[in-house]
């Protein structure tokens, strides 16, 4: 008796273990069912909505992004469609305005690729967002912040925010919330963009004009990624009619962390690319702030640079220049060269060490004296102010002669020199 109550009790905990399990994969799939058809309701219900009934809201679209952004918006005309299964908006000629203020900006076209995530975030949010063809200025403020078409993007510290509170005018309120609104987006890009900027930190502020601008911003889980390409239009110095095309290229990719803000580069971390096929180098150096050493300089170069906290800790060039002029010290004679070549690698490490190396480098002065391909390295120690308190200079070659040609423009010690003379 004992074995068939024992068999048929395990039979019946078994059955009814069988019905939990088909009832719990039951009610699975009567979710997954109810949530399909919610989302096909969904996606047919904005398709008919962006397809057919979409212009009829043009000033209400346009009035909801006005008041996310802070910045008064106006569509001319506006269709849609589908990309899958995201709703597709195309605007054309969007004017934007800071509020009680002129239009600054008037974009042709505008591509938006609309994000489901719109739903949570309760605003308009895109995986895609083009802007064909615009035309823009950008303006270098004096404080070092960046005005574009009458919106300002940059940091200020909490000091000069402080400061500047009582001179700000009623279109401040405006910038921020259109700076953050428009990075929040999932991809931004440029196609056939041309800008004119103007450096007003300089005394005499010279437009350069950038053309056939190609840029792209991403941004995913683990960071930003950026990139642009065009060409740099500037006039020749020798002629008032006369100009040169530089092409470049950049890409900037930079780790997202809590502390890390798209807006501020002060707080990135991560790697830089560029390359040009004509620059000079002189130029560019003083627009970072490196004003005492390379004084002329163009030619060809390509960067590759790590940056931590906005400061550049690692760099890695490669240059073919012609007609440099470099100086290394405050009482050394500038070194003319009228060509030079090779990678040039610079690093700063923790404990306050530089270190410099040049590899395969060779050069030819104005008297037409040679100098490699050799390696070159420079490892100096600095105090806590930054000061050089000493180096140590390495070569693979080189020659009494040419360190005694050279030795006016190098920064030798005293028994160097007395050694050489």
């Amino acid at each position: 008796m004992n074995f068939y109550v024992r068999r048929y009790g395990r039979y019946s905990r078994n059955a009814r273990n069988r019905e939990k399990s088909v009832g719990r994969l039951s009610l699975f799939w009567r979710v997954a069912i109810v949530a399909y058809f919610i989302a096909c309701t969904a996606i047919l219900g904005a398709r008919w909505f962006f397809t057919s009934n979409l212009d009829a809201y043009r000033d209400d679209i346009a009035s909801v992004v006005s008041r996310l952004t802070g910045v008064h918006i106006a569509i001319e005309d506006i269709h849609g469609g589908f990309r899958l299964i995201h709703p597709v908006l195309v605007l054309k000629n969007v004017s934007l305005a800071r509020p009680n203020g002129p239009v600054s900006l008037t974009l042709p076209k505008i591509e938006a690729e609309l994000s489901w995530s719109s739903l949570w975030h309760l605003e308009p949010r895109f995986r895609t967002l083009i802007v064909s063809e615009p035309n823009l200025t950008v303006r270098r403020l004096k404080n070092g912040s960046f005005d574009v078409a009458g919106f300002v993007l940059g940091h200020s510290s909490a000091v000069e925010r402080q400061n500047d509170e009582s001179n700000r005018t009623e279109s401040s309120p405006a910038e921020q919330p259109f700076t953050k609104w428009l990075l929040a987006q999932d991809r931004l890009a440029i196609r056939d963009g041309a800008f004119t900027f103007i450096d007003e930190q300089k005394a005499e502020p010279v437009p350069v004009v950038i053309r056939n601008t190609q840029a792209v911003f991403e941004q995913g889980i683990l960071g930003w990624r950026a990139g642009a390409s065009g060409a740099v239009i500037e006039r020749r110095f020798s002629s008032a009619t006369a100009f040169d095309e530089r092409h470049f290229e950049v890409k900037a990719d930079i780790a997202r962390s809590l502390f890390a803000h798209a807006d501020n580069p002060l707080t990135w971390r991560g790697s830089l690319y560029a390359h040009f096929d004509s620059i000079d180098i002189a130029k560019m150096l003083n627009n970072l702030g490196i004003k005492d050493y390379v004084h002329s300089g163009e030619g060809a170069a390509r960067f590759w640079a790590s940056i931590d906290s906005g400061r550049l800790k690692n760099v890695t060039a490669d240059l073919a220049l012609r007609r440099t002029s470099v100086t290394l010290g405050k009482h050394l004679e500038p070194l003319k060269l009228t060509k030079l070549h090779g990678r040039l690698l610079f690093s700063e490490k923790e404990d306050r060490q530089l270190s410099a190396q040049a590899l395969s480098l060779e050069f030819e002065d104005a008297k037409g004296a040679k100098f490699g391909p050799a390696d070159l390295s420079a490892d100096c120690s600095r105090d806590a102010a930054g000061r050089i308190l000493s180096c140590r200079f390495g070569a693979s070659e080189i020659t009494i002669g040419t360190l005694l040609r050279l030795s006016p423009a190098l920064p030798l010690p005293a028994e160097g020199r007395e050694f050489l003379a």
